[in-house]
């Protein structure tokens, strides 16, 4: 029987990572529906969401058509982007991906992208619970303001 030598993550000596259990900074989300005061927020956060995939996939592309530039370029904005939205799981990841790159380990950032899908299924469970909150909320102060 042989034993596969288990594959060390190469994360786990970065600080940016120890504190990996933040998902979603829903201050971000909340003053991002206030500035822009969106009639279904609901909605607007669901496409929060898409937009951040939509950066994890462009990312993949340019990473496997090894574009040093554009690939720089796209991991730029998708963790700007996620810093934006309080995204902070994809945001460090993002940044990891970065340093990668700068640092000219171009397979570590192909390694690291695989860690955004599962990043990208945490926030939108994260921003499920943050929608049903605000509902919640909704619901409470419409009940409130009915009773008095």
């Amino acid at each position: 029987m042989s034993m596969l030598k288990h594959h060390k993550d190469p994360g786990r000596s970065n600080p940016a990572l120890w504190n990996r259990e933040v998902v979603l900074d829903p201050a971000y989300v909340k003053a991002l529906i206030k500035e822009q005061a969106p009639e279904r927020p609901e909605r607007f956060v669901a496409d929060l969401v898409d937009t951040l995939r939509d950066h994890v996939s462009l990312l993949g592309t340019v990473l496997e058509e090894s574009n040093l530039a554009a690939t720089v370029d796209s991991v730029v904005r998708l963790a700007s982007c996620a810093a934006k939205m309080g995204a902070r799981q994809l945001e460090r990841d993002g940044r990891l991906i970065q340093a990668s790159l700068n640092t000219g380990r171009p397979e570590r950032a192909r390694r690291l992208w695989h860690r955004l899908h599962c990043d990208i299924a945490a926030l939108d469970e994260a921003m499920e619970q943050f929608v049903d909150a605000l509902e919640r909320d909704g619901t409470d102060t419409d009940a409130q303001s009915t009773q008095q």
